[in-house]
């Protein structure tokens, strides 16, 4: 960040272990308030603290960067510092602090710091932002991540660069999702890579796991008794026919699959039944598995937008339809099945620009475009090696 020449300077301090969406939200809501302002982000080195973060200060002020957004970046530069924060303001002739605050307790208790830092040299004001978007009166770098930890969404809470981080810090995992449509080669691809993971015996190299979410889907589908995945399986034969039910409650997919695909209304009606039991099973996969990469698989990840939970990492396999369709016909699927499901589906172009599109926002977002009429060897092969770079090159957060 460049050092702009500003009349006037406050200063906004904090541990930002890490940077979150209600810290960026104070400090955009400030900047637009005070236009004749220049924001000096201060993140304190607390010795004492240290072992207790989960970032360095160097990788926390690497986050920091990465979120300001690019017009703001003029106005503002990040400082690391290890003393009292009220004496570099004094030495820099800054004159006000900017604090955030979510609720009543964040107002007493940076009322009473106010009270305190106004007592040191050069009597430092306070003025406090109040947060007033829902989204983010419990975003806490705490709770970011706790929810981390649990492997909850935390979609509104951080970046998806920070996401990532923290994922990779306390997890020991690197997400990506892998879509494209029916019948593109996306789930050849991913088995194989899983395949080359489990022969490589180096003890340096990072485990690769294939997780199918229609996979995940079937568990519910099955005639499983958790009661959960029971009254999930009602809810679809209420929303679509009681015949879908079997005797042993599992679910008649093949029934199913021709009426969902039949109207995009009814697709959608099935994904808000269907999504929230595959996302727990999702979690409960990851959480059982532990460190690795997981390529995790979709043919509609775009379309339902769920490209968040992979912290908009995405590989795209794409091939023609005559191909899609010979390769379900092959799969045994009718001409008017194949027809139906071509149709409910983005185009490989489509599909992309949307990828695009999201991770535009977004900094150091990961996007393999693959051909899946390509040898699936040679594809697997380099994706591999591909993904074993970028796990190391992530974990390392500066880059």
């Amino acid at each position: 960040m460049v050092k702009v020449e500003k009349k006037f300077i406050a200063a906004f301090p904090g541990s930002f272990d890490p940077f979150h969406n209600g810290h960026l939200s104070t400090i955009i809501s400030f900047l637009e308030l005070h236009p004749e302002f220049f924001l000096y982000i201060i993140i304190g080195l607390n010795k004492e603290k240290q072992n207790t973060y989960a970032f360095s200060p160097e990788e926390k002020a690497f986050l920091v960067e990465k979120t300001i957004p690019e017009k703001y970046k003029k106005r503002i530069k990040i400082v690391l510092y290890s003393s009292i924060i009220a004496d570099y303001l004094y030495e820099q002739n800054i004159q006000m602090f900017v604090k955030g605050i979510r609720n009543h307790q964040d107002f007493e208790l940076e009322s009473w710091t106010a009270t305190v830092n106004s007592l040191f040299s050069g009597n430092p004001k306070t003025i406090l932002i109040a947060q007033t978007d829902p989204q983010l009166i419990n975003v806490s770098s705490d709770n970011l991540k706790n929810f981390t930890k649990w492997g909850l969404n935390a979609k509104y809470f951080a970046s998806a660069l920070t996401r990532e981080a923290l994922q990779l810090r306390l997890r020991e995992q690197l997400l990506i999702g892998i879509t494209g449509g029916m019948g593109t080669g996306k789930t050849t691809i991913a088995k194989k890579i899983q395949g080359l993971s489990e022969k490589n015996d180096d003890p340096k190299a990072i485990k690769i796991y294939h997780i199918s979410l229609d996979e995940l889907g079937k568990k519910i589908y099955s005639s499983d008794q958790t009661p959960r995945f029971l009254d999930i399986r009602k809810q679809v034969a209420k929303k679509f026919g009681a015949d879908l039910l079997r005797k042993n409650t599992s679910v008649d997919t093949y029934k199913l699959g021709s009426i969902v695909f039949s109207a995009s209304d009814k697709l959608e009606q099935l994904t808000e039944i269907i999504l929230e039991p595959i996302l727990y099973l999702l979690r409960k996969k990851l959480e059982e598995t532990g460190k690795g990469i997981f390529i995790i698989e979709g043919a509609n990840l775009v379309e339902q937008k769920l490209t968040f939970l992979f912290n908009e990492n995405m590989i795209l396999v794409k091939t023609d339809n005559a191909t899609q369709a010979q390769r379900l016909k092959e799969k045994k699927f009718s001409e008017e099945q194949i027809k139906r499901r071509l149709k409910f589906q983005l185009s490989s172009e489509n599909c992309l620009s949307a990828i695009k599109k999201m991770q535009k926002k977004e900094h150091y977002r990961l996007l393999i475009e693959l051909d899946g009429t390509r040898n699936i060897n040679e594809n697997a092969r380099e994706l591999y090696k591909k993904l074993q770079d970028e796990y190391q090159k992530r974990a390392n957060i500066i880059r």
